[in-house]
């Protein structure tokens, strides 16, 4: 089985995990985060063991592998798929009660695939799914309740608003705080609002559907004490068509204040609960960053495993 925790090449610090590493004479390398110093084993060619380790640590492609090690890429990605044979992501085994989840969409060997991410509060991944097809809430109900009946105490649930995933909560007995940024963007396409340029004049309809995005953002940003006072300005800004936006635009914004009135502030009662799926969103971006340097994916099997390797990558550093 493939082990994560020795770093074996220079672009890491073995006393933190950190990248930040620059040269400090010969063979010696100095750590920008915790002022350490430490040795990096002489160049030379690597055993077959140690591919998957210069793969996904290193962000090395196949062919820089194969031309550092004088063999074909082919050989290279044989001896990864070994190593990560029986390889599987096992959560930590506690989480703060509090859940974000999200899906990114790939593409194996031209079909649609998603992988489903039930990440904790804190940003740590809790599970995940490979499933064929586009993002399921049913696939996130099912992550959620094998979490339960590994003995994981959760109590709240922030999400993109998926549709199906509210029906999905219900089931569970979770609260289900719906994430501002979605709600924002939503209300933004509804709203059919044009992208800003720097040297064209705006019409004067834009701008008051940007005074009416506006109040929309500050009633999501309003505190327990203010929230009664903006919700009533928005709600009367509603009613009485202040602004004579057309009606599908008026759906929209009824459709906003709806479901923020239901979902989208169950952090009042517990602050805890994340209003955002920013700590999904980020970790997402860097599992892009390294998914830029991979080649296509054209076996699901494989993808699975180069996945999950890279999961736990992520997730130790």
């Amino acid at each position: 089985m493939f082990l994560y925790f020795p770093f074996l090449y220079e672009k890491r610090c073995p006393h933190c995990g950190k990248n930040r590493v620059v040269r400090f004479g010969g063979r010696r390398r100095k750590c920008s985060d915790c002022d350490r110093t430490f040795s990096v084993q002489k160049a030379g060619r690597k055993s077959v063991s140690e591919f998957p380790d210069m793969y996904l640590k290193d962000r090395s492609t196949l062919r820089r592998i194969g031309q550092k090690e004088s063999c074909s890429q082919v050989t290279v990605m044989k001896h990864i798929h070994e190593a990560l044979e029986d390889l599987e992501y096992v959560h930590r085994g506690w989480t703060t009660g509090f859940l974000v989840l999200d899906g990114k969409a790939l593409s194996i060997g031209g079909r649609d695939t998603c992988e489903h991410l039930v990440l904790d509060a804190d940003g740590t991944l809790l599970a995940r799914s490979l499933e064929m097809g586009k993002e399921s809430a049913a696939v996130f109900g099912c992550m959620i309740d094998q979490l339960k009946a590994d003995g994981l105490n959760i109590s709240a649930v922030t999400t993109d608003g998926l549709p199906g995933l509210q029906r999905e909560m219900k089931k569970l007995h979770l609260i289900h705080q719906r994430c501002h940024v979605h709600l924002l963007r939503d209300l933004r396409v509804g709203l059919q609002l044009t992208v800003r340029h720097r040297y064209k004049r705006q019409a004067p309809s834009n701008r008051q559907k940007r005074v009416l995005y506006r109040y929309a953002h500050l009633l999501l940003q309003s505190s327990p004490k203010t929230f009664r006072l903006r919700l009533e300005h928005v709600t009367r800004c509603l009613s009485l068509n202040l602004f004579c936006i057309n009606p599908i635009q008026l759906q929209a914004l009824r459709r906003f204040l709806h479901t923020a009135q239901i979902h989208g502030f169950w952090h009042f009662h517990d602050e805890r609960i994340p209003a955002t799926t920013n700590a999904v969103e980020n970790y997402i971006s860097r599992f892009n960053a390294r998914l830029k340097t991979m080649r296509g994916m054209k076996k699901f099997e494989n993808a699975d495993r180069i996945l999950t390797g890279l999961h736990l990558n992520l997730n130790w550093t």
